[in-house]
């Protein structure tokens, strides 16, 4: 299943997210507490749809874009 994680902390690194999915998009934005825009601007950044490329940009990268 695509949106299961090995753990609280750690997320697969296998795992890739459908961006075509509108639930899928929705489910990550919520669980990294962002938008499902800010979520599809970290797919296209990253150029990568593998979600711990995704969950690195929008805790390290996004931010500093947003205040900068």
């Amino acid at each position: 299943m695509i949106m299961q994680t090995t753990s609280r902390k750690t997320v697969d690194p296998d795992l890739l997210l459908d961006c075509s999915d509108a639930d899928q998009v929705c489910y990550w934005a919520d669980k990294f507490n962002v938008t499902p825009q800010a979520v599809k601007t970290a797919v296209r950044a990253c150029c990568s749809n593998s979600i711990p490329h995704i969950a690195h940009y929008l805790k390290h990268v996004y931010p500093a874009e947003r205040c900068g």
